[in-house]
């Protein structure tokens, strides 16, 4: 026999399971340390040198350097797309369930995601160029060219890039506009948030 579904209130006890508030202090530690790791490098920079060089011609020490800057930046743009993913799927678990939000979102698309249970747990309708899904559109599409590398072949001429500091920076910039809209869309939901208090 059919039963009566209910959206579940924001403010309501209970227990769950999610990770989204770890990769998000993940996402800031790194960024500080990104910045220290950036300036240092610039400090060994050979002062006579080109802007690039090749990572072949670098001292031991400044490639190690280069390379351990590079990490962070790209864990920082991974773990960002990864704390948003971790509260959408919280935010839906809490306010449908998880037998009915497994069921039903779980697997859709990010974008599709987040806009369904803004629908149907808040009667949010999301226009197309609303900015918590374009600070969504950049974080994921940063942590998709990482997280599905394509091949190209290069110009000899061209100047190879490693691990970009910026991209870091604006994933974060990203991962914080998502969130600080999610909270203007739905004041109630500002306890779920990470991070300093967004309302």
């Amino acid at each position: 026999m059919p039963q009566v579904f209910r959206i579940q209130p924001l403010m309501r006890p209970g227990t769950w399971r999610t990770e989204h508030r770890r990769y998000h202090e993940y996402v800031e530690q790194a960024l500080q340390e990104l910045g220290g790791l950036a300036a240092e490098v610039s400090r060994k920079w050979p002062a006579d040198g080109p802007a690039f060089l090749p990572m072949t011609e670098l001292p031991a020490d400044l490639h190690r350097l280069c390379r351990r800057r590079d990490h962070l930046s790209d864990s920082i743009r991974l773990f960002a797309a990864i704390a948003i993913e971790a509260f959408i799927n919280y935010y839906g678990v809490a306010r449908l369930g998880a037998r009915q939000f497994n069921r039903h979102v779980e697997r859709l698309p990010l974008h599709r995601k987040v806009e369904l249970l803004l629908l149907v747990c808040d009667q949010v309708e999301l226009d197309d160029r609303d900015e918590l899904l374009a600070a969504l559109s950049a974080v994921v599409e940063g942590r998709n060219e990482l997280a599905h590398p394509k091949a190209a072949e290069i110009p000899d001429d061209s100047e190879l890039q490693s691990g970009d500091p910026q991209a870091a920076e604006k994933a974060v910039w990203a991962m914080r506009r998502f969130f600080a809209r999610f909270v203007a869309l739905v004041p109630t939901s500002h306890h779920m948030i990470p991070g300093p208090r967004v309302v």
